[in-house]
């Protein structure tokens, strides 16, 4: 099987990285660009940044392998990918909610996760949320409100920068979100 399983914890939690195999990181970057292209809130050039920053670390992660390879390693690639996907949501929500640009970005990992048959990432989802979180509180382009939902652990930012239901710049306002 193209996804591997470890145990990263007492608690039994599933982790498997995507990033370690490269057919299967590649797959994964074409799949989550479309899902995000079809939810029409990102424009193109916003769907290439996301591609070419999973391509870079699958690039960086088969690079690595071949020196030495480590589940620390393979944790920490996961971590990066992570925060370049929360930085950018946010950067890309300039006139969208942080919040429901996030939303998107969750669901269309989801979605990617299903198409790719491979078991949903709970723990690498959670870090995007928590990484959205920890960046948006720096973020000084934007007011943010952010709430935290302790009992289920997610996380809810919302800027003060919105637009009307047609978007703008080719963005947003899509109502028929195809399924993401």
């Amino acid at each position: 099987s193209y996804c591997e399983l470890h145990t990263i914890n007492a608690n039994h939690n599933a982790d498997f990285s995507f990033l370690s195999n490269p057919q299967k990181a590649r797959e994964f970057a074409r799949n989550f660009v479309s899902n995000l292209k079809d939810c029409g809130m990102f424009n193109y050039e916003s769907v290439e940044d996301y591609y070419e920053v999973i391509i870079s670390l699958t690039n960086a992660e088969i690079s690595s392998k071949q020196r030495h390879y480590t589940k620390a390693k393979e944790k920490a690639m996961l971590g990066a990918l992570a925060s370049s996907i929360a930085e950018l949501t946010i950067v890309e929500s300039k006139h969208i909610s942080i919040t429901i640009k996030l939303r998107a970005v969750i669901q269309a990992i989801k979605v990617t996760f299903r198409q790719i048959n491979c078991p949903e990432n709970k723990d690498f989802i959670s870090e995007i949320e928590d990484m959205v979180f920890v960046l948006s509180r720096h973020n000084s382009d934007s007011e943010n409100e952010i709430d935290i939902d302790s009992e289920s652990g997610s996380v809810s930012v919302q800027t003060s920068i919105n637009v009307n239901e047609g978007g703008s710049n080719g963005q947003g306002g899509n109502s028929n979100n195809n399924g993401i």
